[in-house]
């Protein structure tokens, strides 16, 4: 019988959701939208299936009363409820991770576009002002373009 148990943080970023695997030593692999976990249980591999919203966590709800089927002796097991515990906390770090990152992205992207609004003015600034006969010279002050214009008559 399998079982689909709701969290409290919903997983809804593959990507950070494999994070979060990656971080407690759980190996995945992407099915599709499907993430499969190298987790054994009676009925085999517990997987993440993508309902269209979120991942839910695909398993066997018995656990046959807590005794392990698959690699009993060669591993350690954790049962379902203390590993979506451990995933709900490795989850909302990976990601706090995600949304810096995407911030830092925009931040970046920001400045990017604010320099070269800067170089766009800067030159059609030196562009007008040869038009009209001025010779152009440029300084930098404290991070700041001065544009020294001179015209003899």
């Amino acid at each position: 019988m399998s079982v689909v148990i709701k969290t409290l943080t919903p997983f809804t970023e593959c990507d950070v959701l494999i994070e979060a695997l990656t971080s407690l030593n759980v190996s995945t692999t992407v099915n599709g939208v499907n993430i499969i976990t190298d987790r054994h249980d009676y009925q085999g591999q517990q997987c993440f299936v993508w309902n269209g919203d979120t991942y839910l966590f695909r398993h066997d709800s018995d656990e046959l009363n807590g005794r392990i089927v698959n690699n009993a002796i060669h591993r350690q097991y954790t049962p379902t409820r203390q590993f979506l515990s451990k995933l709900e906390i490795a989850y909302k770090t990976a990601y706090q991770l995600h949304l810096a990152r995407l911030a830092e992205a925009e931040r970046l992207r920001l400045e990017q576009e604010r320099l070269a609004r800067v170089e766009a003015v800067r030159v059609n600034a030196i562009a007008k002002a040869k038009a009209q006969g001025y010779r152009v010279k440029e300084q930098k002050k404290n991070g700041k373009i001065q544009l020294v214009l001179t015209r003899t008559i």
